[in-house]
């Protein structure tokens, strides 16, 4: 699709850029771009602050997602550990980077702290950051039946964080 969307919560823009050439030349897809989009610093050095606005979480496909090859469907989460400072990823499967392909990006990087429950909407090559206070508490299956209903699609793919990440370190920001 060769775009990245960047967002911003703390000032609550989107911008999107076309990918680096550098970054398509020397990293692949979402395993390799995730460091380098994070600015990973890796210090390993523990940290006891809460997460900081600069760090970064970069959702970021594979290059053949959305293709018809089997098993490429992955969908890649990176960001540094706010405790430990240490970078991270994890790998999901399912329809989300597909999804996400389909919508003309090949990459979301959300950067800084919202200052109320919102939810990133990604639809027709649009990144729109929308209110969720009517979301907050509800699981993550229910917040999927929500927003089918809110934007009137049948094809809704979501990733949350449920209840359990509304008692992290973001809850002081919201109750």
């Amino acid at each position: 699709m060769n775009k990245i969307a960047r967002v911003n919560l703390t000032k609550r823009e989107v911008e999107v850029r076309e990918l680096d050439d550098e970054l398509v030349s020397n990293y692949i897809g979402g395993r390799g771009w995730g460091p380098r989009s994070c600015g990973t610093r890796s210090r390993g050095i523990p940290s006891p602050s809460p997460p900081r606005p600069e760090n970064k979480v970069v959702i970021a496909t594979g290059p053949l997602t959305g293709t018809y090859f089997t098993g490429t469907g992955k969908t890649t989460l990176s960001s540094e550990g706010p405790l430990t400072g240490a970078y991270g990823d994890s790998n999901v499967g399912g329809r989300f980077g597909v999804e996400l392909k389909q919508a003309g990006f090949d990459a979301l990087i959300i950067e800084g702290v919202a200052d109320r429950p919102v939810y990133i909407k990604v639809f027709d090559s649009k990144v729109n950051i929308e209110r969720a206070d009517h979301l907050w508490g509800l699981g993550s299956i229910e917040t999927e039946e929500a927003l089918k209903q809110e934007v009137g699609e049948r094809s809704v793919s979501c990733l949350t964080i449920g209840p359990a990440g509304e008692l992290g370190p973001f809850r002081k920001h919201y109750n």
